[in-house]
């Protein structure tokens, strides 16, 4: 058994985590690390064990094989203390006020009476709600209880925060707010983020490391410049032409090329190894190709997720 260490640079390590639930492995021999000020995105696909495996590293379910540390401390108990979360979405006692509910989890997490007026009113203005908390939860909009929800995990000032889909449902105002949150608790509150989502395009600006896991295994894991580095250097050349089967042809003729369609777009994503866009403008205009633009094509993170799940 490890003691928490201040100084230990890694926030969460999970290691060979499983979960059956009879003949089914939802989450199968788990590995993954998230190092201090990470903001760590867990992606995907609906089904692929992400909350399960969430629920296991808070001990919520018990897990069948696997260590999970927290801050370098194996014992859960003890290591939650650094530890804040929201698992799904967040429940209240919605005919109370949002500072009744908050005080109530202070009561739960065991913080001394005399301190919950303040740790209540520091988390009400960390999230934004100054001057709403004495209104009832139930007149709250989804994006205020998912603000509320966070107020609630940062409770006891916790080190580590791990959030279960925390934009799921927001309209694109409060996803904006949900990422600038996030982003302003890593940078600011110095506060480890593990993150759950399906929302890539909402991952790819706020987090700087990804796992994805599929059918419970992890399938790609790293600094998300450096995953998207490792996908352009399969060098994907878009070329937009008024005369797609002439450009096709010309494709299919050049050794080692291959090529994706969108006939709608009028333009072929172009993979060549042995060629950059220049090279093969070069080639385009020696056939009498039309080419009306042509450009290296820049991944994204729905790029390596598909590649991974596939």
């Amino acid at each position: 058994m490890s003691e928490t260490t201040e100084d230990s640079d890694i926030a969460l390590e999970v290691r060979a985590l499983t979960r059956r639930y009879g003949s089914l492995i939802a989450v199968d021999h788990l590995d993954l690390t998230v190092h201090r000020g990470d903001i760590y995105a867990f992606l995907g696909p609906n089904g692929a064990g992400k909350t399960t495996a969430m629920r296991c590293m808070l001990g919520i379910i018990r897990r069948d094989a696997g260590t999970v540390k927290i801050f370098g401390d194996d014992h859960l108990s003890r290591a939650r203390r650094a530890l804040g979360a929201i698992i799904e979405i967040p429940a209240f006692h919605n005919w109370l006020s949002a500072k009744k509910n908050l005080q109530m989890a202070c009561a739960y997490a065991g913080l001394p009476k005399d301190q919950w007026n303040a740790e209540v009113d520091r988390v009400i203005e960390r999230v934004a709600l100054k001057g709403r908390e004495n209104e009832t939860v139930r007149t709250y909009s989804l994006g205020m209880k998912q603000r509320l929800g966070i107020a609630r995990a940062l409770l006891g000032h916790p080190r580590l925060l791990l959030l279960d889909e925390p934009t799921n449902g927001l309209d694109p105002k409060g996803m904006r707010e949900m990422r600038e949150l996030i982003r302003s608790l890593a940078l600011n509150d110095k506060i480890t983020v593990f993150v759950s989502s399906h929302l890539l395009a909402e991952v790819q600006a706020m987090a700087n490391r990804v796992g994805i896991i599929q059918h419970g295994k992890l399938r790609a894991e790293g600094h998300l410049d450096d995953l998207l580095r490792a996908a352009d250097a399969a060098g994907r050349i878009r070329v937009h032409s008024p005369d797609l089967p002439k450009l096709k042809a010309a494709v299919e003729a050049i050794d080692g090329a291959s090529f994706t369609e969108d006939e709608q777009g009028g333009f072929l994503d172009v993979a060549s190894a042995n060629m950059d866009s220049v090279e093969l403008n070069r080639v385009l205009v020696t056939r009498e190709v039309p080419v009306s633009a042509i450009a290296p094509v820049r991944s994204t993170l729905e790029d390596i997720f598909l590649e991974a799940t596939r």
